[in-house]
């Protein structure tokens, strides 16, 4: 069996961190090589939870406490430091969960694709999004499956890097997020890294992870300052990755969504709608959207 480090990072969740740290351990026999835990200096009870389970699980449990408290991003560049030694990695919020059999389907996927994890290599499966009122919602990353751009689909939120594993040759590779322009472009850079980094990508149908929202700390804030912050990180991803015409018409959309959260005008409004329909790439107005751009394309030269 290929190695599993499960990198888990944590702030002010002594009951919640329980669930995760079980719904992984459940499956241990499956390749698990460490469970590594970084507490963002945690007010509460969560760090002796923590050392509870590190007594129990000596040998599968690695834990760590900031010494000061440092955000959510800034403790995420922590845990990429501690990542350790595996083949196969999972990032995990400390409020979410493994679904039963996730790690055998891993290994099963390896097998299965020949995956060879010295290669930067994504494998996708599906997750369940459970709401406060406990309505569950199952959510398909099948999209992978029948589209090779997946810097496209994860761009256009078409895809989730929620239960994503990836291969050494992708952790090797990854890189400490920006956190001196605000949480918006650090999301940003941790969410996209895996589509950018990938080479291979790979769908398997079966439900891996499970999300509980409402119960963590959230980043989007949706706030005014959020906005403009989110303004700077698509302006940055323009400067930061080799994009298509469309891709960035993409972002000129989010831009101008975005700077209607900052200003209500018909200016803004209308360049979002506009560059919403040059930039989609998947669904019912793909055809116009491709006649549109190309004619744009055709007026530049």
């Amino acid at each position: 069996m290929k190695s599993i480090n499960v990198l888990i990072f944590t702030y002010k969740q002594q009951e919640l961190i329980k669930r995760a740290l079980d719904s992984i351990l459940t499956q241990k026999e499956f390749g698990l090589n460490r469970i590594i835990v970084n507490d963002d200096c945690s007010p509460d009870d969560t760090w002796s939870v923590l050392l509870s389970y590190k007594d129990k699980y000596s040998d599968l449990i690695e834990i760590h406490r900031n010494e000061k408290n440092l955000g959510v991003y800034g403790n995420w560049n922590k845990m990429i430091e501690r990542k350790g030694d595996a083949d196969i990695y999972y990032l995990m919020a400390g409020d979410d969960a493994f679904c039963g059999g996730i790690l055998n389907e891993v290994q099963e996927t390896i097998k299965r694709e020949s995956i060879n994890c010295l290669e930067p290599a994504a494998l996708y499966f599906d997750w369940k999004h459970v709401n406060p009122e406990g309505k569950e919602i199952i959510v398909k990353n099948n999209a992978v499956s029948n589209n090779s751009d997946v810097f496209g689909l994860k761009l256009r939120n078409r895809i989730s890097n929620r239960s994503c594993f990836v291969t050494r040759g992708i952790m090797n590779q990854y890189r400490e997020v920006d956190l001196s322009k605000g949480i918006a472009l650090s999301e940003t850079l941790a969410d996209m890294q895996y589509s950018v980094l990938a080479k291979k990508n790979y769908y398997t149908n079966f439900l891996g992870t499970i999300y509980y929202s409402g119960v963590g700390v959230s980043t989007k804030l949706f706030s005014r300052d959020y906005y403009n912050e989110a303004v700077i990180a698509y302006n940055s991803l323009m400067t930061l990755f080799d994009l298509s015409i469309r891709d960035k018409f993409w972002i000129l959309y989010c831009i101008y969504f975005h700077k209607l959260g900052i200003e209500r005008s018909f200016l803004n409004a209308i360049k979002a709608i506009w560059y919403y329909i040059l930039g989609v790439k998947y669904g019912p107005l793909r055809k116009i959207r491709s006649e549109l751009a190309d004619f744009i394309l055709l007026l530049r030269k």
